[in-house]
């Protein structure tokens, strides 16, 4: 069962946010399979690949076997798309982590940056670094100071 984020939505004829659960949607490893970093496989190959794998799909591509895609892409495309993914492997756990907290990918390079492999930890540490990275700005705060 995939792990769920809590985000906060605004009940009906309700001041104040209500909690409710949402499921990672891939929305990271997704916007990868659909770069440039990997020709031929687009957007709607990318969530194919995600509905069919789910959160495994990030262990199939550090996990270097082609073949573990077919039949949704040729063992050549995923080929392509695996070799893109290693060279990019400290922000491939940096997107896996956003993903599951429901965060933008937009952040995660300038995290993978700052903190490397070390971001789980740190987000634990004190959730309030990762706020300016998410309002496009590097601070004090992010940079743990």
């Amino acid at each position: 069962m995939a792990p769920l984020s809590a985000t906060l939505s605004m009940a009906p004829n309700c001041k104040r946010p209500q909690p409710s659960l949402e499921r990672p949607t891939g929305e990271m490893v997704i916007s990868f399979l659909c770069s440039p970093a990997c020709p031929g496989i687009g957007k709607v190959r990318a969530r194919q690949l995600y509905e069919a794998f789910g959160d495994r799909l990030y262990d199939l591509l550090d996990g270097g076997d082609p073949h573990s895609l077919n039949p949704i892409v040729s063992a050549e495309l995923a080929r392509a798309a695996m070799l893109a993914w290693a060279e990019q492997t400290l922000e491939a756990g940096t997107y896996r982590w956003l993903d599951a907290h429901g965060l933008p990918r937009k952040i995660a390079a300038p995290l993978a940056a700052i903190y490397g492999n070390a971001l789980p930890e740190k987000a634990k540490e004190n959730p309030y670094r990762l706020w300016p990275s998410c309002h496009g700005g590097r601070s004090k705060l992010l940079l743990g100071r």
